[in-house]
């Protein structure tokens, strides 16, 4: 959990895509390996679709050398002396093709059971030359010369039966089961035409050839039944279609005629009219077989060209949807991430003090990053407003502050003003108090003069009463000199005041 926490988001939604892409991817390569499984599949059916169309082409002339190989040594030698060494000589052409075309095919590419068989098929091709020598001689009984045919031709129709094993592919098995069976079912027949060539130039059945044209002929019946259910309807209309006419009739009719007379013999058909009339009946089986061979090619090829269609498309598809996936998930880390990064950013530039509080988020949508968003617009909205009122009380501090300043200085100039004018007063006190102290002693002085100009008048007042009538100029004089003695009465009231006024303010400017 700590290491989850410890993640970043876009991390945290990557991490949360993780398991659906990681699904998505394992699905899509299993459609993608499937697509080159069925792809490889049908490649290597169409290859083995050439090798099917070269074994049975040499399967059908060995066929037409079994048949003529029985009527030979049937005969003792009468029948086919002409015919069967052309028909050796198309059949040695037939091994040409098929080993041409083994030039270069990797046989052990298809498992160790098919190079197996397909080794040993060779391996009977090889020990034809010697079983000619013998039938050219005489010196080989027609069983063993038909069973020697008959293994070679069934050793190829096995390595055929391989391409079953291929098929995944239920359309494309069927295909191959059926034509498969029907190439039995065209293997029987020509076992049919030998068994009755022998028989026919015999005109009776040797020990052991009733038992085998028996066989073969409810082998042909139950390997058509299988094929009729297995092919398509195209396969089996075109069939019945090419399965009519003289030849099919009369290979019936001489058919019936050898089971009607198989114990007393005397069949009274000629053993070449009977090899020619199952010849051309099985030359209208080889029509078919190649056109059972022709459409498993297109089919295998179809289905591979689909499957590499298919497995183009997965690869589409998949690298559009793993892209589209990481390419949402890269939108909406970066939808999730960068409104939450400059919300971050804007949150760190707050933080150390360098935010920007006139920036404002994107608070588009309804989603929980638009509501942070918005919630951080809103928060920086009232921060704004605070520090704006913090500015302009700050601003207004200052003001008071810068008054505060001016008035102190203008305070402080006014107190030394005043200090200047104490002292000035201090000095001009002392000037008064000597100035008052001098005219204490004025006064006193002019007091004592008083007193005694009182006693002086009035003793010249007693002379002046004496000497009223007598003397009234001196006692004009006299008045003048009472005006003059009440006012120098006054001028000593008034100074003394004066000197006491200035003793009281001495005596704070002392205290102070």
């Amino acid at each position: 959990m700590s290491v989850l926490r410890d993640l970043r988001v876009r991390y945290k939604i990557l991490l949360l895509l993780l398991v659906p892409l990681l699904g998505l991817i394992y699905f899509a390569i299993g459609g993608i390996l499937d697509r080159s499984r069925t792809a490889g599949q049908m490649a290597a059916i169409q290859k083995l679709s050439g090798l099917a169309i070269a074994a049975s082409g040499l399967v059908h002339e060995a066929q037409k050398e079994r048949g003529m190989t029985a009527g030979f040594l049937g005969s003792s030698g009468k029948q086919f002396q002409a015919e069967l060494p052309a028909q050796r000589s198309a059949t040695d052409r037939k091994v040409a093709e098929l080993r041409g075309f083994l030039q270069g095919f990797d046989a052990a590419a298809y498992g160790s059971q098919f190079a197996g068989a397909l080794s040993g098929a060779l391996a009977k091709v090889d020990q034809l030359e010697g079983m000619r020598r013998g039938v050219s001689g005489l010196s080989v009984a027609a069983g063993d010369a038909v069973g020697h045919y008959t293994a070679l031709n069934g050793a190829f129709l096995d390595v055929i039966a391989h391409i079953a094993n291929l098929a995944a592919d239920g359309q494309v098995a069927r295909a191959i089961t059926a034509y498969i069976s029907f190439l039995r079912g065209k293997e029987a027949a020509g076992i049919e035409r030998a068994t009755l060539t022998n028989t026919f130039a015999r005109d009776q059945f040797e020990p052991g050839m009733f038992n085998r044209f028996s066989a073969v002929v409810a082998e042909q019946e139950a390997l058509n039944r299988m094929f009729r259910i297995l092919a398509s309807d195209s396969a089996k209309r075109y069939a019945e279609e090419k399965l009519r006419g003289r030849a099919v009739e009369e290979v019936a009719r001489m058919r019936k005629v050898a089971f009607e007379r198989a114990s007393a013999g005397k069949f009274e058909i000629a053993p070449g009219y009977w090899f020619r009339t199952q010849t051309e009946k099985i030359d209208l089986l080889k029509e078919i077989e190649d056109r059972l061979s022709g459409e498993l090619g297109a089919l295998a090829g179809g289905l591979g060209a689909g499957a590499q269609r298919g497995r183009l498309l997965f690869i589409v598809v998949a690298v559009a949807l793993v892209g589209g996936a990481l390419g949402a998930a890269t939108l909406m880390a970066r939808s999730v991430t960068g409104p939450l990064g400059e919300t971050l950013a804007a949150l760190r530039d707050i933080a150390e003090g360098d935010g920007d509080l006139t920036r404002r988020l994107d608070a588009t949508g309804k989603d929980e990053v638009a509501e942070i968003a918005g919630a951080f617009n809103t928060f920086v909205e009232k921060l704004h407003s605070i520090m704006r009122q913090a500015r302009a009380a700050a601003e207004q501090v200052a003001a008071a502050s810068r008054e505060l300043s001016a008035a102190s200085d203008q305070l402080s100039s006014g107190a030394q003003e005043q200090a200047s004018s104490l002292e000035e007063t201090a000095a001009s006190l002392e000037e008064i108090t000597g100035t008052v102290k001098q005219n204490a002693d004025n006064t006193r002085q002019a007091s004592q003069l008083a007193v005694g100009s009182r006693a002086v008048a009035e003793k010249g007042g007693q002379v002046v009463a004496e000497a009223v009538q007598s003397m009234s100029e001196i006692n004009k004089s006299s008045k003048k000199i009472a005006d003059i003695i009440t006012t120098i009465d006054e001028i000593a009231f008034q100074t003394n005041l004066l000197a006491l006024n200035a003793a009281v303010e001495a005596a704070r400017a002392g205290e102070q």
